[in-house]
């Protein structure tokens, strides 16, 4: 048998294990507790988005909003409605012959001012830079739709022989000739062909010249 003594040391040490275990599980639940916390702060703090119309720093209140105030919303639905009004008349562009037939004739005759931007009016032979110049048709383009956007057909003009000479014929002849021959000229002349230009035609047309213009601007540096 012990002593009392000893059982009353005994006694001593074991609740001081005891009361040390109960500290370090109190402390590993108050850790516990701190990171619940963090995580779940974390999970409902959201990161600032960029307004898609001003463009200025916000806080969202959820993770679908985009603008950063009503003002800004109401200008994003505009925005939408442009946009959708703006495919709408892209989509009626691509398709419609009138609009295709215009914008086919301004990419052709500018391909023909740049092939010919240094040389002169194919009927005068005016140089210089006090008069507009056009493309200008040797047969005219309504009466022969076939040569509409034929380049042969289509040269550099000054504004004064193509509006106020209506195209000088008997001088564009007589240049025509010079710059293409007799041959090609008589082809010309002896072409009545009428033409309707499908949808498709005008398409391939613009495309064509499109990049012509590409190489004529790579060339000319």
């Amino acid at each position: 048998m012990g002593s009392p003594l000893k059982w009353k040391m005994e006694d001593m040490i074991e609740r001081l294990v005891k009361i040390q275990k109960e500290n370090e599980e109190d402390k590993k639940e108050t850790v516990s507790s701190e990171e619940s916390i963090t995580i779940t702060k974390n999970a409902t703090v959201k990161k600032p988005k960029t307004c898609k119309i001003c463009k200025c720093k916000f806080q969202p209140y959820n993770s679908l909003q985009i603008v950063c105030s009503s003002k800004c919303a109401l200008s994003h639905i505009d925005s939408n409605k442009r946009k959708e009004h703006n495919k709408k008349i892209k989509a009626f562009k691509e398709n419609d012959k009138k609009y295709l037939l215009k914008k086919a004739e301004e990419i052709v005759n500018k391909y023909v001012r740049l092939r010919d931007k240094d040389k002169p009016c194919i009927s005068c032979g005016y140089i210089g830079d006090k008069r507009q110049f056009h493309a200008g048709h040797y047969k005219p383009k309504g009466r022969n739709s076939a040569l509409r956007f034929n380049e042969q057909n289509i040269h550099k003009q000054c504004s004064i022989c193509n509006n106020h000479l209506s195209g000088n014929l008997v001088r564009y002849r007589e240049g025509l000739i010079k710059k293409i021959g007799l041959l090609a000229v008589s082809n010309l002349e002896c072409n009545n062909e009428t033409k309707k230009w499908s949808v498709e035609e005008l398409k391939a047309i613009i495309k064509e010249y499109k990049l012509k213009i590409k190489e004529l601007d790579w060339h000319n540096g």
